[in-house]
């Protein structure tokens, strides 16, 4: 179990060390929350002793046929079965995304919570 939370400390210290410094204070909101994620779900867990987690770059909603398909994106992450999802290029709200709160509604689809951490102005 240590080595498992060292690991995951570690990735996200080096995903931190690509972040520029005038984004350091975005990056450490999104890095407590991954903490708190990493230290206190394993306290949740009744099953097992394991922690799924699901990392996913869902390329701002947008699949390789060119639709935005949330459902198929929710179907994807439900279908793994992770304990913490972990997803790259969420838009909230942005004109790519035509405004749509993706974080929320793939929440809403998986049944799952979520904490949205912004990377780009």
């Amino acid at each position: 179990m240590f080595s498992l939370l060292f690991c995951c400390v570690v990735f996200v210290c080096m995903c931190l060390a690509l972040f520029s410094r005038a984004r350091l204070a975005r990056a450490g909101r999104f890095f407590g929350a991954v903490c708190l994620l990493v230290f206190f779900c394993p306290l949740l867990a009744t099953s097992s002793d394991r922690l799924r987690v699901l990392t996913y770059n869902i390329h701002h909603g947008e699949g390789s046929d060119g639709k935005f398909d949330y459902e198929r994106l929710a179907g994807k992450i439900v279908e793994l079965r992770p304990d913490v999802a972990v997803l790259q290029e969420v838009d909230r709200g942005t004109k790519r995304a035509g405004g749509v709160d993706q974080a929320s509604r793939l929440a809403e689809l998986t049944g799952m919570n979520f904490v949205f951490g912004r990377a780009m102005p």
